[in-house]
Parts: structure tokens; C-alpha cells; sequence
């Protein structure tokens, strides 16, 4: 066998290994997730009044812009905070109320299938308010959606329309199909309300709830409305009861007016 002089091989083996290491570090480096981010982002202090910056909430598969918000007001967005769940901590600044600073967010992206731009958004808040957020729990006000019916599935007959006694409130109709989950995400997007899944009705159900949203202004004409557990009951043959339980909590560890853009 013939004998290879170490001065030869061993820089061929050197390298070899040197190369590997290399390949090795670029492959990983491309399989390791990428950071979500916006292709172009702005971020916008609002100084003094400026009237001429109008609020606007504008969300595309390929812009985003909101205008004249707050930071917890992105903060609800890009974490998709329900309405019932609070934000607490941080500088005063950050929250809706007396002192409040507004702000204008503007971004450019992609989004393959629309889906909405909250983890860069996430990003951004982090690079340019230094925002660092972690969650935790508090007991609060919850309702208990149960079923009247004793496991009947509270299928609607009355198409689209809504019963007079709500209708005269000129409230919204949400009408649909499927699991409880679709009409518990109703009462906690659009009426900001905790709500815990008890029916235990397992297959699917239709319904069609009407009733007046929270913040908005009614008929000045009319009394208040029946209570949101009366709607509930009467439309859709549910309980909703109130009772104490666990509601997510998001509490601000950091956060400081942006830099300049």
C-alpha cells in the first residue's frame, strides 16, 4: 500500500471538513425560520392635534395602515386581544384615554391567502417600541353558554329576520352554520363578552342572533334595550349565565416611544 505524506493530505482533509461545516451551517441557516416582517413599514408619532390625519383601520392581503390609534390599540391587533381581555402595565402613554399617544402605522407586505399580517406586525412593534409582552391569567366576569334545550340543537325557522322587539334597534344579524364554537365567537368578537362553551352539543347547529353592539349609539326614541341573556335565550333557546372564571390577561414589560423613521 502506498503511504501518503501527512504535508499532502492533511489540507485536503482541512479543507474537506472546512467545506462540510460550511454546507452544514448554510443549510441550517436556510431551514431555521424566518422572522416575520413587513417588506416596508413606517411608523408615525401624531404631534399636537393634526386633524388632518383621519382615523383609519385598513388591512389588505398586501397594505396595512392604521391611523390615529393608539398602541394598545395595535397591541389588541396584533395579538388578536379579544375585547374582554385586558391590557395592563406599560407606560401611560400606551393606553386609550387622557394622555394617550396616537400613532400612524403604515406597511407594505405579502400575504399568501390574505391571511392577516399580526406576527409581523408583532415584529415591528418590538423593533420600533421596544415591546416586550407576556400573558397571565385573572378571574373575571365569564357567561356559561348552556342549552336549554337539554341537548337540542337550537335550529332558527325565522330565515333572516330578527324578532321586533330587537329589530327596532336596527341591530346586526349573524347568521350561520356549524359547531357552538362559530356562535361563541360571535358573543366575544362582537359583543365582548367571555364566553365558555357548556351546551355540550356536539354536532352542528344553525342560528340567527340579533342584537344591538356594544359602543354603538340606539334610537333616542326607545328605552334600553332586553339584556343580551333575554336575546339569547329567546333566539336561540341558550343560556347565557354569568359566573367567575380564568380570563386571559396580557401584561407589558417594555415600551418606549418610537425612534424616528
Amino acid at each position: 500500500m502506498r503511504k501518503v505524506k501527512p504535508s499532502r493530505f492533511a489540507p485536503t482533509v482541512l479543507f474537506f471538513f472546512a467545506a462540510v461545516g460550511a454546507y452544514r451551517g448554510a443549510a441550517q441557516s436556510a431551514m431555521a425560520p424566518s422572522v416575520p416582517q413587513f417588506d416596508a413599514a413606517s411608523v408615525r408619532s401624531i404631534r399636537g392635534n393634526q386633524p388632518e390625519i383621519k382615523w383609519a383601520r385598513t388591512v389588505t392581503p398586501h397594505y396595512f395602515l392604521f391611523a390615529r390609534v393608539t398602541l394598545e390599540e395595535l397591541i389588541r391587533y396584533a395579538y388578536d386581544v379579544q375585547g374582554f381581555e385586558s391590557i395592563i402595565g406599560g407606560p401611560t402613554w400606551l393606553h386609550r384615554g387622557e394622555g394617550a399617544a396616537n400613532f400612524v402605522v403604515e406597511a407594505r407586505y405579502s400575504s399568501p391567502g390574505g391571511t392577516p399580517p399580526r406576527a409581523m406586525l408583532r415584529t415591528l412593534l418590538a423593533e420600533r417600541f421596544a415591546l416586550r409582552i407576556h400573558t397571565g391569567q385573572s378571574t373575571g366576569r365569564v357567561y356559561e353558554l348552556r342549552d336549554e334545550g337539554a341537548g337540542q340543537k337550537p335550529v332558527s325557522d325565522r330565515g333572516s329576520r330578527c324578532p321586533v322587539q330587537f329589530a327596532e334597534y336596527n341591530p346586526p344579524t349573524f347568521e350561520g352554520s356549524g359547531k357552538v364554537s362559530g356562535l361563541v365567537e360571535v358573543f366575544t368578537k362582537f359583543y365582548k363578552i367571555a364566553v365558555i362553551d357548556k351546551t355540550g352539543i356536539s354536532g352542528e347547529i344553525k342560528y340567527n342572533f340579533c342584537y344591538p353592539l356594544p359602543g354603538y349609539p340606539l334610537p333616542a326614541n326607545l328605552p334600553p334595550p332586553p339584556t343580551i341573556e333575554q336575546a339569547a335565550r329567546e333566539q336561540l333557546g341558550l343560556l347565557l349565565i354569568p359566573a367567575r372564571g380564568e380570563i386571559k390577561t396580557y401584561i407589558v414589560d417594555n415600551a418606549t416611544m418610537p425612534s424616528p423613521n
